[in-house]
This record gives structure tokens, C-alpha cells and sequence, in this order.
């Protein structure tokens, strides 16, 4: 029932979509990297894909948290969000009070998609969601409507003046999580970037995950799956602004309001200095 509640009080959004359900959302920082402390980088909330990009609704029936983390603390940034208005889109002046890597990390409220059955297999077959696949085929259910509850888990690296800290490599407690275990403000071109894939604070293995360049549209994605400790690595490049995708599905034990629960988690940073 506590999903049930949780609609009841943010006032959830029932959508009957099509397969542009699956585009990303990400945190957009106007500068990933400041000169000095203390600084204020407003960010914003970005969904779409390739060339169709446009901000996020953010209203405060969405939001669970938005906070940064640096080294050795972390800080609530509710008070520094704008949310959307007939004059401003939404966005968050983040406010960094010293020197180093930090993280923003944010979390949206659950929300209720239901697809056409056909739309819904293609959703889950696009994104890697092999569990949903399997479930749907075991359960007879490849004819009839998906249904399921999803929430968004979003991380972006923000770096201040030129001290480099570790504690990016360190998970901030997100339900679906990328982790780099290495800080990628200290790569060199051609550099190989390895993540971690955390779900439930357990490392994910199976779980697809993508890398693209957001300022390079054009730009080939690069795709693999988690390992069996939930790590894969990549070779990037230490230019331009860079993306991070990955998405999970479990069977939802609440089945009377969907039959899946879906996670969606992104991380982005960059190297605009």
C-alpha cells in the first residue's frame, strides 16, 4: 500500500505513453568546473534524447532530494531550487562552499506509465530490460498492457578550483547508482573509465549501461553490460560534456498498481575549462 499512499500525496501523473517513455534525463550544470570557492553553478533538469532535449517539468511533488556530496559531508540544496513557473524553467542554483570534486545527486518521486503491449515489449527489449522480457513471456502476459512505477536517480560531477578528491568513487545511496571508481577529472585523453553499477547497495551485474557525448550528438554510443561485479569500463576521451545511462526493472509486489517497478540513473560531468 505505500505505493498506493505515495501517489495519494504527490498527485502522480497517469501517462499513457509512447516509446519516447524510455528517453534520458539528466542534470545539466551551465559550467561543470568553477576557478575558486565558494561558487554557485545553476543546473539544470534536462529529459529527451539526440536533438529532441527540453527541460523537465520540476515541481516539488517530484522531488525526494537534491544534495551534494564532497569530501567527508554532504549538503541539502532544497533551498536553492527554483522549480517551474509562467516566468522561468526549473532549474537549481547549486551553492559549493569549498574547494574539490563534488557530487550532486537527485531523486524524483515514483510515477505510472501504462503502455499498449506491443510498445511496451519494444520499451523493454530497446533498454536491455531482459527481467521484464523473461517475466512477461513466463507469465503469458506479451499481449496485454505493461504497467509499471518508475522514479529517476540522477548524479553530476562538479569540480571547484584544482583540488581533486576521491569521494566520487564512493556510492551516495541511491537506489540505482553509478559510481566511478575512478575520478574522471584526473583522466588523460584516451583514457579508460571504469563505473560501478550499484543497485539496492549491492553491485548490479547484467545491467546495461551507455556512454555518449552530450555535446556530440553525432558521436557514436558506446554500450556493454556489468560484469559480474557490476563493473564495466569505457574509453573516452578527457573533452566535451559526457553521459552516463543505465536502467533496472524488478517485478513491484504492489501488482494491483503495476506489475514492474523501473529505475532510471544517469550521470553526467564534463570538461568545459
Amino acid at each position: 500500500m505505500r505505493f498506493i499512499t505515495i501517489f495519494t500525496l504527490v498527485g502522480l501523473l497517469f501517462i499513457n505513453m509512447k516509446l519516447t517513455f524510455a528517453h534520458d534525463f539528466w542534470l545539466s550544470p551551465n559550467a561543470f568546473h568553477e576557478d575558486k570557492a565558494p561558487a554557485k553553478i545553476p543546473v539544470k533538469f534536462l529529459v529527451g534524447h539526440a536533438n529532441d532535449v527540453g527541460a523537465w517539468a520540476l515541481g516539488w511533488n517530484k522531488i525526494v532530494a537534491l544534495r551534494t556530496y564532497s569530501d567527508g559531508a554532504y549538503q541539502d540544496q532544497l533551498e536553492n531550487i527554483i522549480v517551474n513557473n509562467s516566468m522561468v524553467k526549473g532549474f537549481a542554483n547549486v551553492a559549493l562552499a569549498e574547494e574539490g570534486t563534488h557530487v550532486l545527486g537527485f531523486e524524483s518521486f515514483h510515477s505510472f506509465s501504462s503502455l499498449e503491449a506491443s510498445k511496451f515489449n519494444d520499451y523493454a527489449k530497446e533498454e536491455g530490460l531482459a527481467l521484464i522480457v523473461e517475466e512477461r513471456e513466463r507469465l503469458n502476459q506479451t499481449q496485454t498492457r505493461g504497467r509499471e512505477i518508475y522514479s529517476r536517480k540522477a548524479k553530476t560531477i562538479l569540480q571547484v578550483g584544482n583540488k581533486h578528491t576521491d569521494n566520487v568513487t564512493v556510492a551516495i545511496g541511491h537506489m540505482l547508482e553509478i559510481v566511478p571508481l575512478r575520478n574522471p577529472y584526473q583522466l588523460q585523453d584516451n583514457a579508460t573509465f571504469p563505473i560501478s553499477v550499484m543497485f539496492r547497495g549491492k553491485p548490479l551485474s547484467n545491467a546495461l549501461v551507455d556512454i555518449a557525448r552530450l555535446d556530440n550528438t553525432s558521436s557514436e554510443k558506446q554500450a556493454m553490460r556489468t560484469n559480474a561485479k557490476g563493473e564495466a569500463t569505457f574509453k573516452i576521451e578527457a573533452q566535451g560534456n559526457w553521459i552516463v545511462n543505465v536502467i533496472w526493472s524488478v517485478p513491484n509486489t504492489e501488482r494491483g498498481t503495476a506489475e514492474f517497478e523501473t529505475y532510471f540513473s544517469s550521470l553526467t560531468f564534463g570538461y568545459d575549462k
